[in-house]
């Protein structure tokens, strides 16, 4: 993300804490932010004469000053998405009050690097600062050994490739009958694959604990 996208993003969210900021986001922004307050005041010192201040000089300290006030509340909104887009609470903003560590501390927290995955803050945002589209997902990589989907998906494998059940299955199409013994047999015989194949499967695929 560049500085133009950055501003665009910041002032499009201008009173959102909801959601994430990406650490180019949050520093294109203050950078920005610095350049603009920096020349504003150095228009005011410069336009200052002997006699006392031009009216440039105070138009461009009025502007200084009204700029601060605007982008008062897009700076703590941009600050909160940061911390939530390393995972933590906006309550982390308060540590900037503890005298001397506090601003280093929030310092290194706002260079840390983004979370590549959704937290309960939502998605890892777009590379225009936008929210991700589409459904989010929480659930760990390390779930899907045990994932109830895969699971089912294996079971319904070991269905459809076991020779005997596409024989039952075939009859069952062409009307012929099928005996209780003989669905009860089948039934049997599945689930025992199952067990073997697909459970058996997972337990030997999944980490030991050490």
């Amino acid at each position: 993300m560049g500085p133009l996208a950055a501003t665009r993003s910041v002032l499009r969210n201008y009173a959102t804490m909801s959601g994430r900021a990406t650490r180019s986001e949050y520093w294109w922004w203050g950078l920005v932010q610095g350049l603009i307050l920096l020349s504003l005041c150095t228009i005011a010192a410069a336009a200052v004469e002997p006699t006392g201040p031009t009216t440039l000089a105070m138009v461009a300290g009025g502007a200084a000053f009204v700029f601060m006030l605007a982008t008062l509340v897009p700076n703590i909104c941009v600050m909160v998405r940061r911390l939530h887009d390393t995972g933590r609470s906006g309550a982390w903003y308060f540590i900037t009050f503890v005298p001397v560590i506090g601003g280093i501390w929030f310092l290194v927290l706002m260079l840390l690097g983004s979370e590549d995955r959704p937290n309960i803050y939502g998605g890892p945002p777009n590379s225009d600062g936008s929210p991700p589209s589409g459904p989010i997902s929480t659930r760990a990589p390390s779930d899907d050994i045990y994932s109830r989907e895969d699971v089912s998906n294996a079971y319904v494998a070991a269905y459809t490739t076991d020779p005997r059940a596409a024989a039952m299955r075939k009859a069952v199409a062409n009307g012929e009958e099928v005996g209780a013994d003989f669905a009860a047999q089948r039934k049997a015989e599945i689930s025992d694959y199952y067990k073997r194949n697909v459970l058996g499967g997972a337990k030997s695929g999944a980490p030991e604990n050490s």
